[in-house]
């Protein structure tokens, strides 16, 4: 799973390559409020690509802090 903003090439592939009702609607519509959407190409705008990269940044940080900190019985 990629963990730049190249994940959203990656979800954007994987919405048209489903069902439209494969997706639960919360999370398709939290996909089509960044543009993607099956049937239509996901084409963001540069403004939407920098804040794309952002979110990928921060999201990657956010998982490796969750993942390596430790646990309350670890730090002991």
């Amino acid at each position: 799973m990629p963990n730049d903003v190249t994940f959203y090439n990656l979800a954007s592939e994987l919405v048209h390559d489903q069902p439209a009702d494969a997706l639960d609607p919360e999370i398709a519509g939290e996909l089509a409020a960044i543009g993607i959407v099956k049937s239509r190409p996901f084409e963001p705008d540069p403004r939407m690509q920098k804040i794309l990269v952002e979110a990928a940044a921060v999201g990657n940080a956010t998982c490796r802090t969750i993942a390596f900190r430790p646990r309350a019985a670890e730090s002991l």
